[in-house]
């Protein structure tokens, strides 16, 4: 069901209201769920739900900001692997939690401000996570290379977008 295209926004719009929890989660997913379906969604009882929508890429700039400042570590990590989050990826590198720094880091839409500042995170497994990004500033690559630790090091030689020259 997730490929198909065909699906319309009206029946994503209804399916959104639905009373079962899984096609709530579909709808909160599909690319073609419209945008006031998506704000009904991020407000559901279901917490999968909630998740789920905030990691739709149409979802409106507005909550985006919104929920960038949630008191929700598990809302702010759903955020973060969001496609479509550049007004908010500075904001979540610099998320007290670890988890939503580390989701951050694997989201190859963080833009490279954000990624930048990872590969400075305190935590190696943030590091490590930023270092094995696509997107990563080859630049920082350069400095992970030689982080002190292994696993930061091992990631950027995983990375395909290492240049040879570095390793």
């Amino acid at each position: 069901l997730a490929a198909r295209e065909d699906l319309t926004p009206s029946v994503l719009a209804t399916w959104a209201r639905d009373s079962e929890e899984d096609v709530r989660i579909f709808a909160a997913g599909h690319a073609q769920t419209p945008v006031e379906a998506l704000r009904a969604l991020i407000q559901d009882p279901s917490a999968r739900v909630r998740d789920t929508a905030a990691k739709n890429a149409r979802m409106p700039t507005d909550i985006v900001r919104s929920l960038a400042t949630s008191e929700s570590g598990g809302m702010r990590e759903a955020l973060a692997q969001n496609p479509a989050i550049s007004s908010v990826s500075l904001l979540l590198a610099n998320d007290q939690d670890e988890r939503v720094r580390q989701a951050l880091a694997r989201n190859t839409a963080a833009g490279p401000d954000a990624l930048l500042l990872l590969a400075h995170d305190g935590s190696s497994n943030v590091r490590a996570t930023a270092a094995h990004n696509p997107s990563m500033p080859s630049e920082a690559l350069g400095r992970l290379v030689q982080d002190a630790n292994r696993d930061v090091r091992s990631a950027v030689a995983w990375n395909p977008k290492t240049p040879v020259e570095i390793l």
